[in-house]
């Protein structure tokens, strides 16, 4: 079992995009039996994929440290919803002995149903973020090629180097660029920045610029079912097979 943790300081960088759809190709073209975790308050994943916010989310069971809610998809998808709720977890649980922990609690009963465990981070470093990375095995951080994404970047790279603290096997194993237009001149230049700098924890593939993943949004589908042959799903099926050969 694989614990994967998709993260970036930056929000609005892909990070929901990518974790539906390598959770949706690894579940159903690889076959592998995956649960999506969904921490962000935004709650776009839960979205993704369910009409409505279910009763019970990730925040109750945070605050109850128990019981943590699993909503199936298909046969080898499931699903951790999250909640609105979720912007107040930083000072519900405050004062909770070892809470940098819960999430690891949590998961224990039920991780070995699971080949990945696939967890999409908040667009920020507090507790939430610290949960994730007490527990993942790799963290992969998609970005887009602008400056900002760029400083989003070190900010992660450090941020992981720090929570090593907690958990000595974690890895920065991957960055990879979303919403990409090589059209632009600037996108090429900080492309080659980024590779320069860390090298080949760049990966290859880069995800295109694409309108069908606001629509496979807006339809509560992934971009595999909704637009099967689409650029967007060429690419995130070739990022997948990359992330799979980085984790081996």
């Amino acid at each position: 079992m694989k614990i994967i943790a998709f993260a970036n300081h930056k929000g609005g960088v892909g990070k929901t995009a990518a974790v539906s759809a390598v959770s949706s190709i690894l579940a159903n073209e690889y076959g592998k039996r995956i649960l999506m975790i969904d921490l962000d308050a935004q709650s776009n994943l839960t979205l993704n994929y369910l009409e409505r916010i279910p009763e019970r989310t990730i925040h109750d069971a945070f605050k109850e440290r128990q019981n943590i809610p699993v909503v199936q998809i298909n046969g080898n998808l499931s699903l951790v919803p999250s909640t609105l709720d979720m912007i107040t977890i930083e000072s519900d649980i405050v004062s909770q002995y070892r809470r940098e922990y819960i999430l690891n609690e949590l998961l224990a009963p039920i991780a070995d149903a699971y080949d990945y465990l696939m967890i999409d981070c908040p667009p920020a470093l507090g507790i939430t973020t610290t949960n994730a990375m007490a527990i993942a095995d790799h963290v992969f951080v998609p970005m887009l090629a602008d400056g900002l994404s760029v400083y989003g970047l070190a900010m992660m790279n450090d941020y992981i180097n720090k929570t090593r603290q907690i958990n000595g096997t974690l890895e920065l194993t991957g960055v990879f660029f979303s919403r990409f237009d090589k059209r632009r001149s600037v996108t090429n230049a900080i492309e080659q920045t980024v590779r320069q700098q860390y090298g080949d924890k760049v990966l290859s593939t880069v995800i295109r610029e694409n309108v069908a993943v606001v629509e496979a949004f807006l339809a509560n589908k992934d971009i595999i079912t909704y637009a099967p042959i689409s650029n967007a799903a060429q690419d995130y099926k070739a990022l997948t097979k990359e992330i799979i050969e980085k984790i081996k």
